[in-house]
């Protein structure tokens, strides 16, 4: 399969801050010109930008745009994100030796994915692509739930095509 961005960690620096440390970003860039991976692309950018929760990724300001270079007849659309330190849950089994939670943990773990779900369900969008490789578990035992580019808004044609 075809890998359609590339994703890559990048340090902001506010220089009219200096007071400020840096923060890292994640800057995400589109490698196809295909209508509907530019749609899903801007969708994601929407979503992000519209969401206020610790379990979300924060757009970051100005964090989606597009450029023309020189040597290119496609422009590149680009996507800036705060980085969210930690292991995906696929990774953090995988260290594990693939041992089974606790049920206490799975049972946070679930309160915080319905917690972020919720936030996102009250802004009339669904995520359709929950899995361990797209939840992020953070140093503090925090969840974030990654990868916004196949969700989608809910309209009353989705419903019907579902229901």
């Amino acid at each position: 399969m075809k890998q359609l961005a590339l994703t890559r960690e990048v340090t902001e620096i506010d220089e009219s801050k200096p007071e400020q440390a840096s923060e890292k970003k994640v800057l995400k860039m589109l490698l196809t010109n295909y209508p509907k991976a530019v749609e899903l692309f801007q969708q994601e950018a929407q979503i992000l930008g519209q969401m206020n929760h610790i379990g979300i990724p924060r757009l970051a300001t100005d964090g989606y745009f597009s450029f023309q270079p020189q040597w290119s007849k496609n422009p590149i659309y680009c996507l800036v994100t705060e980085k969210i330190t930690g292991l995906d849950l696929e990774q953090w089994l995988e260290k594990r030796d693939n041992r089974a939670v606790s049920e206490q943990q799975a049972q946070d773990w679930l309160k915080q994915l319905l917690d972020i779900l919720s936030q996102l369900h009250q802004q009339q969008y669904f995520h359709r692509d929950i899995k361990p490789a797209n939840i992020i578990l953070q140093p503090n035992g925090k969840l974030v739930l990654i990868d916004y580019g196949a969700a989608r808004k809910v309209t009353s044609t989705y419903l019907g095509k579902v229901g």
